[in-house]
């Protein structure tokens, strides 16, 4: 992983988003760029066209200059905070923060398609109008993880150290993406990784054989792993094994092949991530 993109908002969650990309990226010397973006195109749109057309008058003159400069200012404050979460970490020499107009995924895909590309894109569960909505994904992140190929981070408020790893595993080309991803990146992974499946009755015993074999994987690249392979309602039970274990982090693939895959793709499901209150690590299979 050589290049870790983070979006920030002025939000709580921007400061978390930071220290984890500090987590991440100091073990393999990787660049981060960080952006704050700023989405004024509300503002442009004529709000009251018919009554302006009647009276001639203009009562927006002069509002787009004091909008810009307002975000001008907002920008500089957040790349304070940046700054200082990077120099307390002694990595500031490695980021770049960035701030640019636009809408955030055309800014997204711009990045990911220059020479350097991103590795990994990080930002918050909700932005920082949404962010007491607790127990939803914000718009921006489940628009994000829908459409961008680059693998994904999506955080909490508050920065966690990735001790306990529980990977949602179902069999997906996208599930198998994460078990590259995680045995590729293993500087930063050095916590207990827990390999979970959920299965109906009849195929338990060959979600288990399965298992078994990626559980090998991991201990032959010196990982600290268990597996289960458990029945019930996909949602109840990872959410149930989170709190049980006291897991840091939930990596899994943005779509799989079972019910998994609802815990992603825009269900109310989505909300449960978001209540869990630990960061998210998604991928996808890009085959």
């Amino acid at each position: 992983m050589e290049n870790i993109f983070v979006c920030v908002d002025g939000s709580d969650y921007s400061v978390a988003c930071c220290e984890h990309a500090v987590a991440i990226a100091k073990p393999q010397n990787a660049h981060v760029d960080v952006l704050y973006a700023s989405d004024t195109r509300v503002f442009e749109m004529s709000m009251v066209h018919d009554f302006l057309g009647e009276t001639n008058s203009v009562p927006y003159r002069g509002l787009m200059d004091q909008i810009h400069l307002a975000e001008k200012a907002k920008a500089s404050i957040i790349e304070k905070i940046v700054r200082h979460v990077f120099k307390k970490s002694d990595y500031l020499d490695s980021m770049n923060f960035y701030h640019m107009h636009g809408f955030l995924m055309d800014i997204v895909e711009e990045f990911e398609s220059n020479n350097r590309g991103i590795d990994l894109i990080i930002l918050g569960q909700r932005g920082e109008h949404f962010q007491n909505f607790k127990g939803y994904l914000g718009s921006t992140a489940e628009r994000i993880i829908k459409s961008v190929g680059t693998p994904c981070l999506i955080t909490g408020e508050k920065y966690r150290r990735a001790k306990e790893i529980l990977i949602a595993y179902d069999g997906s080309n996208h599930a198998r993406a994460v078990i590259r991803g995680i045995l590729r990146t293993k500087t930063f992974f050095q916590g207990k990784v827990h390999l979970v499946t959920v299965e109906s009755d009849e195929k338990i015993k060959e979600a288990k054989e399965q298992l078994s074999g990626i559980e090998v994987l991991f201990r032959e690249a010196n990982f600290s792993v268990t597996a289960a392979a458990l029945k019930g309602t996909v949602d109840e039970v990872i959410k149930k094994y989170i709190v049980d274990h006291d897991i840091d982090m939930l990596a899994m693939g943005a779509f799989g092949r079972s019910g998994i895959r609802h815990l992603i793709a825009g269900s109310t499901t989505v909300k449960l991530l978001a209540k869990a209150n630990v960061p998210t690590l998604i991928y996808r299979d890009e085959s």
